[in-house]
């Protein structure tokens, strides 16, 4: 069983979200969680422990076990807008790629 532990004197509603972002982002996303922190996930499974550690998950694959670029920078845009993001923006060049800086 696992527990679920949060920083003292932080309550979920008010921490700051990140994005853990991977082809399985299922261990950032744990990490962070226990951190305190809200977590979005950006990765190709979106399986169950993820999504018990993210609320918000977001299907950034490509073929196979590839991210496809413009799903990362289409969810990258979505998660910059949430309330309280840490650390990142985004602009696009010109190719469907993404500058992710931290």
């Amino acid at each position: 069983m696992h527990r679920l532990h949060m920083t003292p004197g932080i309550r979920s509603s008010q921490a700051p979200y990140i994005a853990a972002i991977g082809l399985s982002a299922r261990m950032l996303a744990q990490s962070a969680r226990r951190a305190g922190l809200n977590v979005a996930a950006l990765d190709i499974f979106g399986d169950r422990d993820t999504r018990r550690y993210a609320p918000l998950w977001f299907d950034i694959g490509g073929e196979g076990l590839s991210i496809d670029p413009q799903r990362l920078f289409d969810a990258l845009e979505r998660t910059a807008r949430l309330p309280r993001m840490r650390g990142c923006s985004t602009r696009r060049l010109d190719s469907p790629t993404c500058v992710v800086r931290c």
